[in-house]
């Protein structure tokens, strides 16, 4: 190839690579001007849109019909929670083509709600409790204990509010409070105290003890002492914070109210026991009247016997009781006769629960209905799972055994699940000689509708003991039994939910004879078997 050939052919090469960058360029030039033109004429329409003129003169207007009208002369939606807005409330507008932003803001100036624009939208919500017109200031304190010390981690909080902070190292905090307010200040071991602020802004307060909880009696595991001499990680509940509680057992009773103490349900069937572990660690030592037991001896215990529970938790645990105890004791003292005059208590507790949601169900012509858009939308063209003489015999419920239409909840499930608990217990003394006796009785119902799932207990409890003072002898005979009764079917409880939950609105509960259908994973067969 000739030189002339190979300088026309480089020259034209580059001619071309000079061309399409040319080109590259304008297109670029253009596509950012389009960008920019785009970003304006959004910027423009969002002001242009909120300074859309709008003219509503009247007293006492329903909030309904001022966001209707403002829907009407504009190309605003609005957003809103019926259950937080009060369409029914009466707003004073008096505005002749005004901009609608500030049309809202005169409207809602002395209301609680609040609006905000969103491109084509305007939301509404209801402002926070507390914040609503309220002059707030800051203020300072520090909080000391009866000799002066600071206290560290002590509760701020002002009355009758969210707003509150917890002392530092110093015992000082700082709040932002508003007019009149009143400081409630705790800590545990010390009396809740409440001060009115006033005008003050910087305050000293001090603390003082609550000799009744520091002195009281906590049972460890090598006897007992008070809470303020007490070193050891452990934490007392007592009986009496326990008997009206609505749990079914004792462990459960235990769920926040003893830190450190994680309380896990195994279940919700009736009579279903939960596991009890101490900081993460594994089963800890049960250990009642200082005799050794089984968790299930402390968990069929009946709460109105129970004097004081108390948890250790660290180290000390191992004193008495060695490597037996590693992941922690669970120490229970029962209720002992007392001198004085016989005393007979009987007590009686009922309780409903119920679910707090259902899942919405499905009537059986909708679900065919469904099946048939996910059949069209799966691909299959014109197939239907339900034709249309099918859908109208749904519809028309013509054959009812055919074509059911279940409403499987209202069959399986009772409105609520009943539980019983029935105490008696005497107590006294005769001489030298206390005695306390008991008789528990504790029936819980399932929510199936089926009698085969339901759980009862029945506690007897006898505590006698009699003082030698002169050699300094006490002798105690303590009988405790517990007798459990479970009725369960022979499938799990959550395997009958699952079925009681999957079912189809056109899956068959019970025969023309009244016998129940043998329809697969038939929940109501599985309760009663």
């Amino acid at each position: 190839m000739s030189k002339v050939m190979k300088k026309n052919l480089l020259l034209l090469f580059n001619c071309v690579n000079y061309i399409e960058l040319k080109h590259t360029i304008r297109i670029m030039k253009i596509t950012t001007v389009l960008t920019l033109i785009a970003i304006f004429q959004l910027s423009a329409t969002s002001l242009h849109s909120q300074n859309a003129k709008v003219s509503i003169s009247r007293n006492n207007l329903p909030l309904k019909e001022f966001i209707n009208e403002i829907e009407r002369q504009t190309d605003y939606l609005f957003m809103y929670s019926e259950k937080e807005i009060d369409l029914q409330e009466q707003i004073q507008v008096n505005a002749k083509n005004k901009p609608v932003s500030q049309v809202l803001e005169e409207a809602f100036d002395n209301s609680p709600i609040k609006y905000n624009f969103n491109e084509g939208y305007i939301s509404l919500r209801k402002a926070e409790k507390g914040s609503i017109n309220q002059n707030k200031r800051k203020i300072s304190g520090t909080v000391k204990d009866a000799t002066g010390t600071p206290v560290i981690g002590a509760n701020v909080v002002v009355k009758g509010t969210t707003i509150g902070n917890v002392t530092d190292i110093d015992g000082r905090f700082n709040l932002e409070i508003p007019e009149n307010a009143t400081l409630t200040i705790s800590y545990i071991g010390y009396l809740t105290q409440e001060i009115a602020v006033g005008n003050r802004s910087d305050l000293s307060i001090q603390l003082k003890e609550d000799s009744e909880t520091l002195d009281e009696v906590v049972v460890i595991g090598y006897g007992t002492t008070s809470a303020k001499k007490m070193v050891s990680a452990v934490t007392a509940v007592k009986g009496e914070k326990l008997q009206d509680l609505p749990f079914p057992n004792v462990a459960s009773t235990l769920q926040g109210r003893a830190s450190g103490v994680i309380v896990q349900n195994q279940g919700g069937e009736p009579g279903s026991e939960p596991k009890i572990s101490i900081r993460g660690g594994g089963d800890p030592l049960y250990v009642i009247d200082g005799i050794i037991t089984t968790d299930w001896e402390f968990k069929t215990l009946n709460s109105e016997d129970i004097e004081s529970i108390s948890i250790l938790k660290d180290a000390a645990s191992l004193a008495v009781y060695g490597s037996r105890a590693a992941d922690g004791i669970v120490l229970v003292k029962t209720k002992e006769g007392r001198k004085g005059k016989r005393s007979i208590v009987y007590s009686f507790n009922a309780q409903y629960s119920q679910p707090t949601v259902l899942p919405k169900k499905l009537d059986s012509y909708t679900y065919a209905d469904v099946q048939n858009q996910a059949a069209i939308s799966d691909g299959y063209g014109e197939y239907h799972k339900f034709s249309k003489e099918e859908m109208d015999a749904i519809r028309n419920q013509s054959d009812p055994y055919l074509y059911p239409n279940t409403d499987w909840y209202s069959l399986g499930l009772n409105n609520f699940a009943p539980e019983y608990r029935h105490s008696l217990s005497m107590t006294g003394n005769q001489k030298d000689i206390n005695y306390y006796l008991s008789l528990g009785l504790f029936d819980q119902g399932s929510l199936y509708t089926s009698d085969a799932l339901n759980y009862s207990r029945y506690n007897l409890r006898s505590n006698v003991n009699t003082t030698f003072d002169e050699i300094g002898l006490k002798v105690s005979l303590n009988i405790n039994a517990a007798m459990e009764k479970k009725k369960y079917p022979s499938f799990a409880a959550n395997s009958i939910w699952d079925h009681l939950n999957a079912k189809s609105p056109l899956d068959l509960a019970y025969n023309e004879d009244g016998t129940l259908s043998t329809v697969s994973d038939n929940p109501l067969m599985e309760m009663d078997e």
